[in-house]
């Protein structure tokens, strides 16, 4: 019952109009990300399982699992030692409090988004989140509805 889920990036790594190169697009190129997902299906092929499945991108580093509020001020800076620059290291959610690494955090958004998107009724499942986003049928009211079914 295993499922591995990734983030779709191939926006972020194929873009068509040059843009500044960020720390992050010169680790993973499209090339390396296309690789990464062809090495996976490979691997889970061999164990039996299912290929990977991807969700949009968009909020995972920034929505709290806890409450479902999305805020780019959820990404807590520390500053580097020299005093040149940031590192975005640490999620703390504005609107309750919870706090973890961001990368745990963001593979958390990733799994919680695609139990959402699976979860939603047949009518809604091929619509955009930013179309859902203003209904009651949001990744944000879905977490907040699972988070008073946890208590």
């Amino acid at each position: 019952k295993s499922q591995v889920v990734l983030e779709n990036l191939n926006n972020l790594t194929g873009r068509k109009n040059k843009r500044g190169r960020s720390n992050f697009n010169r680790l993973l190129t499209r090339a390396q990300y296309t690789k990464l997902k062809s090495v996976l299906e490979y691997k889970l092929s061999l164990a039996g399982l299912p290929v990977p499945i991807t969700v949009a991108a968009q909020g995972t580093s920034q929505t709290c699992p806890e409450c479902g509020h999305w805020n780019h001020e959820n990404r807590k800076k520390t500053p580097l030692p020299d005093g040149k620059g940031f590192v975005m290291d640490q999620f703390l959610c504005i609107n309750c409090g919870y706090e973890k690494d961001a990368d745990l955090n963001a593979a958390r958004i990733i799994a919680l988004k695609k139990k959402w998107r699976l979860g939603l009724p047949k009518s809604q499942i091929a619509r955009r989140a930013d179309v859902l986003a203003a209904t009651k049928y949001s990744s944000e009211c879905c977490l907040t509805l699972w988070k008073e079914q946890r208590g």
